[in-house]
Formats: C-alpha cells, sequence, structure tokens
C-alpha cells in the first residue's frame, strides 16, 4: 500500500463521510429518524426485549445518552418498556408495531437504493462494491475495537484511580 499516500487516503476518507452525511440527512428528513434511532430499532427487532445496559453496549455510548434516546422513541410509539416481574430494578425494551414498521420501511428503502443502483453495474462490478463494503465494515470494526483497547489502558485506569481517591 505504499503507492497510497496520506493526501489520497485523506480524500477518499471525507468523500466518504461526506456521502454518508448526506444520506444519513436524507433519511432524517424522509423518515424523521437519525441512524441512532435506526440501530437501535434494528438491534431491538433482533435482541427484543432487552434492557438498556444491552443497547448502550451495543452503541457504545454510556447508559444515561441511551435512556434519553429510548425516552425519545418511547415518545414516538415505536419502543415500548415493561418491569421484569421478577426484579423490578429491570426494564425491558421491546419493539412496538410502529416501531417495527418504521425498521421495516428502512430496511426496505436501503434495500431497493442499494440493489436498484447495484443492478445498473456489471455482475462482477456489482459482487466487487459488495465485497469491499463488506471490507470497509471489518475495518472500521477493526479500528473501533482497536480505539477501545486503547482506552483501557493503565492511562485510563489511573485517571479512574484518581477519581476513587477523591
Amino acid at each position: 500500500m505504499k503507492s497510497v499516500t496520506s493526501e489520497m487516503l485523506d480524500e477518499m476518507i471525507f468523500k466518504l463521510l461526506k456521502e454518508i452525511h448526506a444520506l444519513e440527512n436524507r433519511d432524517i428528513d424522509r423518515f424523521k429518524v437519525s441512524w441512532r434511532d435506526i440501530h437501535v430499532l434494528k438491534y431491538l427487532l433482533k435482541k427484543s426485549p432487552c434492557r438498556v445496559s444491552e443497547i448502550a453496549l451495543e452503541l457504545d455510548m454510556p447508559l444515561f445518552a441511551v435512556s434519553r434516546l429510548i425516552a425519545a422513541l418511547t415518545e414516538r410509539g415505536f419502543v415500548g418498556k415493561a418491569k421484569d416481574e421478577s426484579d423490578k430494578r429491570n426494564t425491558y425494551i421491546s419493539l412496538t408495531p410502529d416501531g417495527v414498521k418504521m425498521i421495516k420501511q428502512v430496511q426496505a428503502n436501503y434495500y431497493n437504493l442499494f440493489s436498484g443502483n447495484l443492478e445498473l453495474m456489471e455482475e462482477e462490478d456489482a459482487r466487487t462494491m459488495l465485497t469491499s463494503m463488506g471490507n470497509v465494515g471489518k475495518l472500521l470494526e477493526t479500528i473501533s475495537t482497536k480505539r477501545k483497547v486503547e482506552m483501557k489502558k493503565p492511562a485510563v485506569q489511573e485517571v479512574y484511580a484518581a477519581k476513587v481517591l477523591y
């Protein structure tokens, strides 16, 4: 990869992020939901019911931020809350029928958007594009995992130790 310069990579990343941002703004205008909302709804479609802490772990967000997100989705009628009968301290979050409808609309939109454009390509080019998209996802996941590991190094733990002393 010596032929790829810092400037080339920077330009590609900037263009990718710009287009992703435009796509997200399009979704906000069309569906009135953010990508965080979509992520929560998609997660709940697979893992419903679950606790807020599980969603926070999935989104890599603090509990208070996820609680606000869940409150907003509850207010919009996309999710519901239920207390655990065996342990009243636990609250479970589930998709409502409106939440299922919303995430299904978003999924159908993306399928149509991408498959329609992939059909305009040669078969081999479309397969290469899909493989590349999967590889970009793996690369970003690797970067994210590496960042999480780096955040857990001793310097971070010393900060927590300082907090404990006060």
